[in-house]
């Protein structure tokens, strides 16, 4: 039997919704105001405390990650301030066969050899080359933490499925 929540308030829609789940989830807004599909994106978080217990301290203060929505295919820079926490009622938080991949790209400027660091919401069954595309689209806007952007064609150089957004320190151009 399927339950649905009607409220003319969306605060009271996500309290009721909190209310009715397991577990606490770390959620971001997608930045793209076109974007409606990207609200919210969870966020991956070892281990989801259950709505029993007290919502973690995170992300940390310096928590600057670069991440590209699924949806839009736009990326943005989030801060601490980006995230809400909401209900989930699996103890994965992600949305089956839905993960977040770390991809390292390299930087324009060849003499720096920092990486430029982003991290990508994806359905698992997307292919290497259409994952390239939305890295293509969403990469605007990101840099290395030295503030150079990536190199162009982008070529990426570590990719890995990640169970957490690791505290990243944003460089100087992503801290403005």
């Amino acid at each position: 039997m399927a339950l649905f929540l009607a409220a003319q308030n969306p605060i009271s829609t996500r309290y009721i919704a909190c209310m009715l789940s397991e577990y606490w989830q770390p959620v971001a807004q997608c930045k793209n105001p076109e974007c409606f599909s990207g609200k919210p994106t969870f966020l991956p978080f070892p281990n989801l405390p259950t709505m029993s217990e007290d919502k973690p301290e995170w992300p940390v203060d310096d928590w600057k990650p670069f991440l590209i929505c699924m949806h839009c295919g736009h990326g943005y820079s989030y801060s601490k301030d980006d995230v809400e926490w909401s209900g989930a009622n699996n103890k994965n938080g992600l949305r089956e066969n839905h993960l977040i991949q770390f991809v390292e790209i390299a930087c324009a400027e060849r003499s720096c050899g920092l990486p430029v660091k982003m991290y990508l919401r994806l359905d698992d069954t997307i292919s290497e080359k259409d994952r390239d595309k939305l890295l293509e689209t969403g990469s605007k806007g990101a840099s290395c933490e030295a503030g150079h952007p990536p190199a162009k064609p982008l070529r990426v150089t570590r990719s890995i499925n990640v169970s957490a957004i690791r505290r990243f320190r944003p460089s100087v151009a992503q801290a403005k």
